[in-house]
């Protein structure tokens, strides 16, 4: 189990190995979740500084 009775409502869940599962505060509107690297918890953060949409990403990969 994750250790926890009960979990908040829309808190993300984070494993920590052997210890309780902890919860992440949801961010704010516009916020991503980020990776921190390993052995760090990610957190929301504004998004990345690429001006490349999720289409033309999406265009990249289909056709290069």
């Amino acid at each position: 189990g994750t250790g926890a009775t009960t979990l908040t409502d829309h808190y993300v869940p984070i494993g920590s190995g052997t210890a309780a599962v902890t919860m992440i505060t949801p961010g704010s509107s516009g916020l991503i979740l980020t990776s921190n690297g390993t052995g760090s918890d990610p957190s929301f953060q504004a998004a990345g500084g690429s001006s490349n949409s999720i289409d033309t990403i999406v265009e990249i990969m289909m056709y290069s």
